[in-house]
């Protein structure tokens, strides 16, 4: 994990998982990269505040320290792509499901924890699936979706007893082995209020090789 100063406001967080194997001497294997950007907000009043003067040392510190090592995957950072919005002009043919906020799904600061967003999108892209038959299509020709990559951006909280939508544009296939999903997530059912956005990658694989399969066509 590696950390970043971008600006007065926000920080990135970059990371990097790797596999150890059994056999010695071997070297280990890079299957996960990600980054995570955050920003400064006051617990009270919820506004944006500039980054301590004291973060900014510490991790220019250990910004200096880091710029003399290396990884493999120190390139392969997953690139941002911004989710377009979803128009009044194509509103009509996305999924559209309600979702009322649960206590349990907050964290210390009692707003939503930010992996539950995940889960949220993940029900919503289920339900669109399921409408058009392309669950049952993978299921019978022993095909998964895997989550390959997701880019997620905040615009606001949510708390508990808030009920949200979550609209889901209609999946596109791209490649051979990929669907792509856009996603946003609204309080007000005239979708007005975005809470935030996601653009989502799944890829094919084959249940029985456990390697990447040619995608049926999504109706």
């Amino acid at each position: 994990t590696r950390v970043k100063i971008d600006g007065k406001f926000r920080i990135r967080f970059e990371h990097e998982t790797y596999l150890k194997t059994k056999e010695k001497d071997s070297t280990p294997k890079c299957f996960a990269t990600g980054y995570v950007d955050m920003v400064c907000v006051h617990s009270e009043k919820h506004s944006i505040l500039q980054i301590p003067q004291t973060m900014i040392n510490e991790v220019a510190i250990q910004s200096n320290e880091e710029a003399t090592k290396t990884t493999p995957a120190r390139k392969a950072i997953i690139r941002k792509k911004k989710a377009p919005n979803l128009t009044k002009e194509n509103i009509d043919e996305s999924k559209v499901i309600q979702w009322r906020v649960n206590d349990f799904d907050t964290d210390f600061t009692e707003v939503v924890y930010q992996a539950k967003y995940l889960q949220y999108y993940e029900h919503a892209r289920k339900f669109v699936l399921s409408q058009n038959h392309a669950a049952s299509e993978l299921a019978n020709n022993n095909l998964k979706l895997c989550f390959y990559k997701s880019d997620l951006t905040f615009k606001e909280a949510v708390r508990p007893a808030d009920t949200i939508d979550i609209v889901t544009k209609k999946p596109r296939v791209d490649g051979a082995f990929r669907i792509v999903f856009e996603q946003e997530m609204y309080k007000d059912t005239e979708h007005k209020n975005i809470v935030n956005n996601a653009y989502v990658e799944l890829i094919c694989i084959s249940n029985e090789t456990n390697k990447m399969a040619a995608l049926l066509y999504i109706r």
